[in-house]
């Protein structure tokens, strides 16, 4: 390597590293100790700039600080370039309106040896190490909610409830003209935006355009952003959606019907054209008296428009403008029945996976990340629900083709009987 390289190579080293930070608890743990941090106030400073321009902000919470949050003070969420070590906080309960609630970081780390999500609570408090007694792992306070195999909780595509940006269309997270929310935002922006830990978070993007046209000014649509991109709440749903799908897989793989299922679940991994009934013996309908994949399809569609619903009833408190305008409309992807382009549409993905999980034994209890109690519902917006086994090496299945795979599930589910 020639000296201008090298003096290259260290520099850029230099500019990236940050002592004594890594992107997971321990990393954070280490940063507080080390630096003695006593408030959220003093620890934001100590986190790179590169993790920190990752945000987005919630204006009604559903989380144990819901309390504490409104449109003036919103909830932060950070969550770094890959989703994988998440931190969310509120404002300082010191600040007006003063809050009675306990001054929480909330973390959720996916720990990638185990595909699990780790979640934690580090209470800050005047002059207290916040780590005199290490934070409990999935404190029954957040698996109430999160569930006891924990995933974060958030919505699918293409819309979230009480986020500043609560619509996404085109890479663009938007608030319509004349909505509650857009009004909430300015004064938001002009106001507590440049105090407290606000000004902790690098400034948003101004003036950007992508290939899809994101509005520029105040004066029309408005695109929330953070420091990196015009999509923060399409861009955390892509992210989380991927590693949730790693947890699933290993529930699934840990499920004992799992070696007599595993040619159906590698059927699905490959998205196979097959009708799903090739991969089970003709006998096994009426032996198990299970549902078709019709009726599965049906009562996906039932409870996704009840959870769309719910979810949109939270929408319109502040966004009934955004109602008027199909391009920044929310929709419920479980209600149309139209493939995608080259692929099975959402609603038909969801049945598949319902009906094999259901004729295997296997709970999807909590499987997705939504709020609402709709299952199935993993939209995103760079693929179809079956992405969520993209690349899935099954084990135990090697490189069979979609025939093969359904000769060898209709083998094995013959030995069941």
């Amino acid at each position: 390597m020639s000296g201008r390289k090298y003096l290259t190579a260290i520099v850029s080293i230099l500019l990236l590293a940050h002592p004594g930070w890594a992107l997971n608890y321990a990393g954070l743990a280490k940063t507080i100790r080390d630096n003695k941090v006593r408030s959220i106030d003093d620890l934001l400073p100590l986190l790179p700039e590169d993790y920190r321009k990752y945000y987005t902000l919630v204006y009604h919470s559903r989380s144990l600080q819901a309390g504490a949050v409104s449109p003036e003070w919103p909830r932060i969420i950070l969550y770094g370039a890959d989703a994988k070590f998440l931190m969310a906080f509120t404002k300082n309960p010191k600040t007006e309106p003063v809050s009675q609630l306990e001054d929480a970081l909330e973390t959720i780390e996916f720990i990638d040896a185990r595909s699990v999500f780790q979640l934690r609570r580090i209470v800050f408090a005047p002059g207290r190490d916040p780590l005199a007694t290490e934070p409990e792992i999935n404190p029954v306070q957040c698996t109430r909610c999160h569930g006891t195999d924990p995933r974060p909780n958030w919505d699918p595509y293409n819309f979230w409830p009480g986020v500043y940006g609560s619509v996404s269309r085109d890479g663009c997270s938007t608030m319509q003209e004349g909505s509650q929310e857009l009004k909430n935002y300015v004064a938001f922006l002009t106001g507590n935006r440049k105090r407290d830990r606000y000004q902790f978070l690098p400034p948003e993007m101004v003036g950007q355009r992508n290939n899809s046209g994101c509005p520029q000014t105040l004066d029309h649509d408005y695109t929330f952003s953070n420091a990196v991109r015009t999509d923060p709440n399409a861009h955390l749903t892509s992210l989380l959606f991927r590693l949730n799908s790693r947890r699933i897989r290993r529930l699934i793989t840990a499920s004992p019907s799992f070696p007599t299922f595993k040619y159906l679940w590698a059927g699905l991994a490959k998205n196979c054209r097959n009708d799903v009934e090739e991969f089970f013996p003709l006998h096994y309908a009426a032996d198990n008296k299970f549902t078709d994949l019709g009726a599965t399809r049906q009562a996906l569609k039932h409870s996704s428009r009840r959870g769309y619903t719910r979810r949109l009833r939270v929408f319109q408190t502040s966004n009934t403008g955004s109602l008027t305008d199909p391009n920044r409309s929310p929709l419920n992807f479980l209600d149309d029945e139209e493939p995608l382009v080259g692929q099975a549409s959402q609603l038909e993905s969801a049945a598949r996976i319902q009906f094999v999980a259901r004729r295997a034994g296997v709970s999807t209890w909590r499987w997705e990340t939504g709020f609402s109690d709709s299952r199935g519902d993993f939209t995103t917006p760079d693929g179809a629900t079956l992405d969520m086994f993209r690349n899935w090496a099954v084990p135990g299945t090697g490189n069979m083709d979609c025939d093969q795979l359904a000769g060898k599930s209709v083998e094995a589910l013959s030995k069941r009987r």
